[in-house]
């Protein structure tokens, strides 16, 4: 799979763009460091994404906003990483949000998700793998939302691509 993907997408190598990983590992995307993309991370409590391997096996990691894609390359709205093994594939978008505009930045959340997806099926075919859309908030007290509003967002993303749409702080690799 990573080969299609650096064939797809061959800034990913030019920009430095991509890791691969067979430990448990974090990724951080300081939102405050305005040009800087998702980095890895392996004091875990430092993460905003947390990435359990217990198997060992090898976990890539992708940069996308500010690397894959600067916002000098115009075009739009992409997710900040994307984090895969060979069976499932998950892309993250992390939102520092307070609690009263959680909804706000949950929309924000879900385009860019829906931009970036439609941007690597445009030239990925993901027969092999699971999609996972994933929505991290940093440490906050926004729980995952079950809200109608919410619950219809994630029947849209599971009838228009086939994909869950869930919002979770990390993920354990089998």
């Amino acid at each position: 799979m990573i080969a299609k993907i650096i064939t797809a997408f061959p800034k990913l190598v030019e920009n430095k763009c991509f890791f691969v990983q067979n430990t448990d590992f974090g990724i951080r995307d300081d939102q405050d460091k305005e040009q800087e993309p998702s980095y890895i991370v392996f004091e875990i409590d430092k993460a905003h994404f947390k990435v359990k391997n217990p198997t060992g096996k090898e976990i890539h990691f992708l940069a996308i906003d500010k690397c894959l894609w600067k916002d000098s390359d115009d075009i739009g709205k992409k997710c900040d990483f994307i984090v895969f093994d060979d069976s499932s594939f998950l892309f993250v978008e992390v939102k520092k949000a307070k609690m009263r505009r959680a909804s706000d930045y949950r929309k924000d959340a879900e385009k860019q998700l829906e931009a970036t997806l439609q941007k690597f099926q445009a030239q990925i075919n993901f027969d092999t793998h699971k999609i996972y859309a994933i929505i991290a908030f940093v440490k906050s007290k926004i729980s995952p939302q079950l809200a109608t509003r919410n619950q219809n967002l994630k029947a849209k993303w599971d009838t228009k691509y086939g994909i869950d749409l869930m919002e979770c702080n990390g993920w354990e690799f089998q």
